[in-house]
């Protein structure tokens, strides 16, 4: 499917995001959450044993304070539990994203990346 995912995340105060900025995973609200989730378990090749995504964390953060804009990497877990088999599973994927600040709203713009080899 692989579309891009836009988040739009408020209110961010950008002093707090350049010393902090696992701040902007903490500012996620129920909603944006929701539509990540969603985004990425329509990007998945199978949704086999329920897949939800957990441990969201926030790495090579970059921000350029002139042009209020930057990038970052949303990492998180794929976690899946097949009932039948009382097996779980657990990958670890992440998403760049690219952003800009407009006034007290970041703006987050990334597209997901299918690891997946098929022969």
């Amino acid at each position: 499917m692989s579309s891009e995912l836009k988040l739009e995340i408020s209110p961010i105060d950008e002093r707090e995001m350049q010393h902090n900025p696992q701040s902007i995973v903490a500012k996620l609200d129920e909603t944006n959450l929701l539509f990540l989730q969603e985004y990425i378990l329509d990007n998945l090749p199978s949704l086999d044993g329920g897949p939800s995504v957990s441990n969201l964390s926030l790495t090579n953060f970059r921000f350029d304070t002139s042009k209020l804009n930057g990038s970052f990497r949303l990492k998180f877990q794929i976690e899946r539990q097949y009932c039948c088999s009382d097996i779980e599973s657990c990958a670890n994927d992440y998403l760049d994203f690219d952003f800009k600040l407009q006034e007290k709203t970041l703006i987050a713009k990334a597209e997901y990346f299918d690891w997946s080899l098929t022969n």
